[in-house]
């Protein structure tokens, strides 16, 4: 049994997908961005853990101007979560050791 019209069903099709459920776990996902690459936020730098497509957020870790994670006292990451439109905003990419 069919329960949406076909219009619904032809659009997650052009989209790549054949059902609302594959859909879902897709924008569910998370994104593990693994790269060398680390950002410049309000005077201090990060390095991307992941991107949440559900949630349209980046969330980021604090580093050291060497690229090595800087911990709390109790031995935690600082960490960053950021609106990914904010995030293209005011994110610049920086070099480790560039200072």
């Amino acid at each position: 049994m069919v329960l949406y019209d076909d219009y619904v069903l032809e659009h997650l099709k052009g989209r790549g997908f054949q059902e609302i459920k594959e859909l879902h776990m897709y924008i569910t996902d998370y994104i593990f961005h693994r790269s060398e690459k680390y950002y410049a936020i309000q005077e201090k730098f990060y390095r991307m853990s992941v991107i949440d497509v559900y949630r349209y957020e980046v969330r980021l870790q604090e580093i050291d101007i060497y690229g090595e994670l800087i911990l709390n006292e109790n031995g935690k990451v600082y960490k960053l979560r950021l609106n990914i439109d904010r995030f293209e905003e005011i994110a610049e990419i920086f070099e480790p050791n560039s200072i």
